[in-house]
């Protein structure tokens, strides 16, 4: 089932942890939203989700670093986006732009 739900970025704290395509192009339009983005490269690291962002887009292809930011994004209720080509579980969302 797919729900469509409409998000206003500005003004929001966006962390994007890895420098893929589609990461980058995410946080172009973001930032375009006014939203206050921050790109990450690998490797992620936690000191980034003080103050708490209100989204994590995840682009990165290493496997125990996808699981390590999902796991913060999920202990701390933060709302994650994947777009590092694995399918979404339940509870992650796909986000067009």
């Amino acid at each position: 089932m797919l729900l469509s739900l409409a998000l206003d970025p500005a003004g929001q704290r966006v962390l994007v942890v890895g420098t893929g395509a589609e990461a980058v192009r995410l946080a172009s339009s973001l930032q375009v939203s006014g939203a206050q983005v921050t790109v990450l490269e690998e490797p992620y690291a936690r000191r980034f989700l003080t103050p708490r962002p209100w989204l994590i887009i995840l682009g990165i292809t290493n496997s125990a670093e996808s699981q390590l930011v999902e796991q913060e994004a999920r202990d701390r209720g933060i709302l994650l986006v994947r777009c590092d080509g694995a399918d979404p579980r339940p509870g992650q969302a796909r986000l067009s732009l």
